[in-house]
């Protein structure tokens, strides 16, 4: 899902998603919390500075989270951490509602749009999920070189095993584990 984030197709949507989620942090914490926060120091904030940062944070916004930085730079704007920590929980809600308006609909809209332009279908989506899932446990499995010895063969093998065991039992006195006639 991070692709979404850097995405050069998504940029204009990320850019008002964005603007859009601001605006209403900002007007919730004004009339839920009585609080003014100017919009450029906000966004500097939530979304950070340099292009690297805002990638980072982005991401991290996709998974409904924020960091120590951001709750700082809140807690100065907000002058109480207690009011940084509800802002930010109501910025959290309204990214992700807006992210899944604006961005995730437009996506699904847009594959479902070029699957039907593709012919393709459910089914053939389901049955590609089985295909890979049953390669991939083919793939796991390590193949046996062995071949498959008869129940005759098996008998002899371990009548002999047995009786080499005995043998050598009876000349050192010492026993060897019997147990392992049950797994061979």
């Amino acid at each position: 899902m991070y692709h979404i984030a850097d995405c050069e197709i998504y940029q204009k949507i990320w850019k008002n998603l964005e603007e859009e989620t601001l605006h209403l942090t900002s007007l919730e914490a004004l009339t839920k919390l009585d609080l003014s926060l100017e919009e450029g120091s906000l966004r500097k904030a939530l979304y950070g500075e340099n292009p690297e940062e805002k990638l980072h944070i982005r991401k991290m916004h996709l998974r409904g989270l924020t960091n120590k930085k951001q709750q700082a730079d809140i807690s100065k704007i907000a002058r109480s951490k207690s009011k940084a920590n509800r802002v930010l929980t109501s910025f959290i809600e309204l990214f992700w509602s807006c992210f899944y308006k604006r961005l995730w609909k437009f996506r699904c809209k847009v594959m479902i749009e070029w699957e039907k332009q593709n012919n393709i279908t459910t089914k053939e989506k389901r049955e590609k999920k089985i295909r890979a899932k049953r390669k991939e446990n083919k793939e796991n499995i390590t193949p046996s070189n062995k071949v498959r010895e008869s129940k005759k063969e098996k008998e002899t093998r371990i009548q002999k095993d047995a009786s080499s065991r005995v043998d050598r039992w009876i000349r050192s006195g010492g026993k060897e584990g019997w147990l392992r006639f049950k797994t061979n």
